[in-house]
């Protein structure tokens, strides 16, 4: 009888062990998606916060060039009165760094090319800020350059992609552009304003979603705009990075990303997931 007890007593005791360490692991389970889902939580609102933040940005350039847009149309018969717009658009936004106004050749008599460009220099430390005046952009002319070329020929307005090496000057930059019509309706001209890369980089590469995570922004062509490994930023579209063993998992949450698609998808970076 005392046998049967003791194995009875240690057939009760290996069942209680057995419940306790089920107990443990779905307690465990349920602790690790609580916090994953915080993880989650937390990560979402740092980078719906940094989205927001760039948001901001570009809707005031936006909004700042709009402001000019019907007064610029009504006085198109005074092209020295470009200057002053592109004067007073770069100083009336922190956010702008160069703004140019260009005309369809032979817009105005004598002139062939016309154009204002207005651009900050350098931030004096008394806080102000030199601005430079030219009637140039770039090493090319403005007729060859997509800011230009692409709204007047469709009549597109939007961010174009960040124009880099012989496209701009002293550094990276996305431009808003808005081509405008003359009083018979005809296309004549496009305004475009800056916003610096640099200044976006600060923003994004502060957002750390994780502990081991970082963000990036990508242009419409899928290619990295502000990337912390800034050898990325000088490689092709990342869907065209097979030939450099960028897993398919990758490129698929970077298409993802371009459609402007939002929430979370796995995919693979190197041996991590």
């Amino acid at each position: 009888d005392m046998q049967k007890k003791n194995k009875l007593n240690l057939l009760v005791v290996g069942e209680a062990l057995l419940l306790l360490a089920v107990t443990l692991g779905i307690l465990a389970w349920f602790s690790h998606k609580a916090l994953r889902q915080e993880a989650m939580h937390d990560a979402e609102q740092t980078l719906e916060g940094t989205v927001q933040n760039i948001d901001n940005i570009l809707l005031s350039v936006e909004q700042s060039t709009g402001n000019f847009y019907y007064d610029l149309q009504e006085h198109l018969d005074d092209p020295e009165r470009m200057f002053t717009y592109s004067r007073k658009l770069v100083e009336c936004n922190p956010n702008i760094v160069g703004c140019a106004i260009a005309f369809k050749p032979g817009c105005y008599p004598g002139k062939d090319l016309f154009m204002t460009y207005v651009h900050r220099k350098s931030s004096a430390p008394d806080g102000n800020t030199d601005l430079m005046t030219s009637d140039a952009f770039a090493d090319r002319p403005y007729t060859e350059q997509a800011w230009f070329t692409e709204p007047m020929k469709t009549g597109w307005t939007g961010w174009i992609d960040p124009l880099k090496g012989t496209d701009t000057e002293n550094e990276p930059m996305v431009a808003f552009c808005l081509p405008f019509n003359d009083k018979n309706n005809q296309r004549v001209g496009v305004l475009s304003v800056d916003v610096s890369i640099n200044q976006l980089s600060k923003i994004i590469l502060a957002a750390k979603p994780s502990e081991n995570g970082y963000s990036v922004l990508l242009a419409h062509n899928g290619s990295y705009i502000v990337h912390p490994d800034k050898d990325k930023l000088s490689n092709p579209a990342v869907f065209s990075q097979k030939e450099q063993n960028v897993d398919p998992s990758e490129i698929e949450a970077a298409k993802a990303m371009v459609a402007g698609e939002s929430g979370m998808k796995e995919f693979r970076r190197g041996n991590h997931d």
